[in-house]
This record gives C-alpha cells, structure tokens and sequence, in this order.
C-alpha cells in the first residue's frame, strides 16, 4: 500500500529531485568534457592556476607554471621548484555545480538571479583563488599540514560559503 507524498513535503520532494537532476547532468558534462581534454588540462584548471600565479605575484613571488604532459596537471612553481600542484579537481568546478544546482532547482529564472548567479560564482573563484595562494604557503611554511588543510579546512570554508550563498539568496531573491 503506497500513500501519496503529503502535500507539505511535496515541494521539498520536487526540489531534491530538481537538485539532483541538475546536478547529475552539469556533473555529467564537466565530467566529459575532462575526459576530452586528457591528457591536457581544461580551461577552468588553467584559469585558476593563472590567477593564482597572478595573485601570488602581488606579493612579488616569482613563480612560473609548467603544464605536465602525461596527466591533466599544473605545477606551480619558484626557484626552490615546485610548490604546489593543480588538478582538475582544484579549479573550484564541483563548488560552481553545486551552487548552480541548488539556484536552478529552488527559484524561477529572473534577470535578478542571473545577476546573482553570474556574482555568485565570481565571489566562489576569488575564493577558491586565495585557497589555492593560501595552500602554496602552507606547502612551504608547514608542508606536514598541506594535506590537512586542503582535505578539510577549506572544502569546509567553501562550502559554508556556497551555504552562505544559498541562505542570501533565499533571503533576498524570493
């Protein structure tokens, strides 16, 4: 004997499957479109380790990237060697689709969420940006706790943040 989803779970229903739905299928393609580029890097991996370089050299760094040829990576670089590695999965992608889902999935498509969305993700690259400057001085100031805060302090740190985007909008788009 089933029974129909009571009416007030229903829209919590349709929006867990909305998310999923999207999410799968962005997934899905950024997915793909790593695999077509292998064994180079894609776009968004470069652009975050540019912008890195870039950053890094406010602070008068002098750091060079070079492209690995067998294996979708970017070595960041000083005259020490290599500092810091960039991988596919370093270039803030799977935070962008998981930011994007919940929005696609919860409001109506509006000039205003557009201008959200479109603002969202920048401020989700400016900090994924500062992760990667911040882990390239861990890897050389505290090397033994690279892993530590790569693994858990900022996934935690960007994730409250795509959080933190989620209630803002929930707050100022409806």
């Amino acid at each position: 004997m089933t029974k129909s989803i009571p009416f007030h779970y229903r829209k919590a229903v349709i929006f867990t499957v909305k998310f999923l739905v999207i999410y799968g299928i962005l997934y899905v393609l950024h997915f793909a479109w790593i695999k077509t580029a292998f064994p180079n890097t894609e776009i968004f991996t470069d652009f975050t380790a540019l912008q890195t370089q870039w950053l890094l050299s406010l602070w008068s760094e002098n750091i060079h990237l070079s492209w690995d040829t067998d294996y979708p990576k970017i070595y960041l670089e000083n005259s020490t060697g290599i500092v810091l590695v960039v991988y596919a999965g370093c270039n803030g992608v799977s935070l962008y689709i998981v930011f994007l889902a919940f929005v696609l999935a919860f409001f109506k498509p509006s000039l205003k969420l557009g201008l959200f969305v479109f603002l969202g993700l920048v401020v989700l690259n400016i900090s994924n940006v500062f992760r990667a400057a911040a882990l390239y001085y861990i890897s050389i100031h505290v090397p033994d706790q690279l892993y530590f805060y790569h693994k858990y302090i900022f996934n935690i740190m960007l994730f409250l943040e795509v959080f933190g985007l989620w209630y803002y909008a929930t707050k100022k788009i409806v």
